[in-house]
């Protein structure tokens, strides 16, 4: 049986598996369990969302949902958490003119060291 053996699931879900690792969207090593490995792809592709999105994917968090209570493996699917507003920071900690600690070096004297 295999890297299939240690979570349950139906052959839809080894289906889907399957099509996602020959789309080379889900990479599952030998070593890993591909159902686990599946429910943190749906959980890490939710969470890259632009502004302009939903937080959640409908279709990957039904695909979740479906898939925990097939496997009975806990959702690992979560909202994105807040943006941090730059208004909202504080920069005034901030006094250095630049941020190298030492002064840029001059690239013709370098150059004519040789």
């Amino acid at each position: 049986m295999g890297r299939w053996q240690y979570t349950k699931h139906s052959w839809k879900t080894r289906k889907i598996i399957n099509s996602l690792v020959s789309k080379k969207l889900l990479a599952v090593s030998k070593f890993v369990d591909p159902v686990q490995a599946y429910m943190n792809f749906l959980s890490i592709r939710n969470k890259k969302t632009t502004r302009k999105t939903k937080d959640l994917n409908p279709q990957n968090a039904t695909e979740a949902v479906r898939l925990a209570k097939e496997t009975g493996l806990p959702r690992k699917i979560s909202p994105r958490p807040e943006q941090t507003k730059t208004d909202d920071l504080d920069f005034s900690s901030f006094n250095r003119a630049s941020l190298m600690p030492t002064p840029m070096p001059d690239i013709k004297k370098l150059l004519n060291k040789k």
